[in-house]
């Protein structure tokens, strides 16, 4: 095991996404963007952040009931489950960075079977593209942030672990007749279209960066 370890240097965490990236998402944002009144391009949980008390907490509670929706219909991507225990028992460290509620998360965590011992939510620190959470977690682990690797599928999550000084990984899945990457693609160091192949798509961007 402490082979594979090595296959990884100079990796020692693995950070994740949760929407999008372990777990699939049927979340509409167009949706949450007119029920909350929040305008085209404005990030939703900055926008009700900006908001009256009483226009906020009714805002956060609709958001609130999609998430939960969407966590209850919630499942697992491909592969997730399985690298994940790969990691695990090779020695590299894990956690789930997200911007989805406390109780949404758990919902999700606990209908997939994904186990992992750190995960911070929105309540637990500034939302991404804020790198506050990605740099608790390698100040908790005693690592440098270029030790981590940071997943997700959307820009905030890129844009977090270039602020964070972590490698950025985008998660896109490949899919029949798609158009191609998206634009914030460029945001990224390397990108994993498998979580099955994911250890062999590092090491290829760790050779190639060297």
């Amino acid at each position: 095991m402490q082979h594979a370890v090595n296959l990884l240097h100079p990796v020692q965490a693995i950070l994740f996404d949760l929407d999008g990236t372990l777990v699939h998402s049927t979340l509409d944002f167009a949706q949450i963007r007119r029920d909350i009144g929040c305008p085209e391009g404005q990030d939703v949980l900055g926008f009700v952040e900006a908001l009256p008390e009483t226009e906020k907490r009714l805002a956060e509670r609709i958001i609130q009931g999609h998430e939960l929706t969407d966590a209850y219909a919630t499942r697992v991507v491909d592969g997730a489950l399985e690298l994940l225990a790969r990691l695990h028992l090779t020695g590299v460290k894990t956690a789930i960075v997200t911007r989805n509620s406390l109780e949404a998360t758990r919902i999700k965590l606990e209908t997939c079977g994904i186990n992992v011992a750190h995960v911070l939510t929105r309540e637990d620190a500034p939302p991404k593209p804020d790198p506050q959470a990605l740099l608790y977690l390698s100040q908790l682990w005693d690592m440098a942030p270029h030790a981590c690797v940071y997943i997700g599928d959307y820009l905030y999550d890129l844009q977090a672990a270039n602020n964070a000084g972590m490698h950025a990984c985008l998660y896109h899945e490949k899919a029949t007749g798609e158009a191609g990457l998206p634009a914030f693609a460029c945001f990224a160091d390397f990108i994993c279209h498998d979580f099955n192949h994911f250890e062999s798509v590092l090491q290829g961007y760790l050779k190639d960066s060297a």
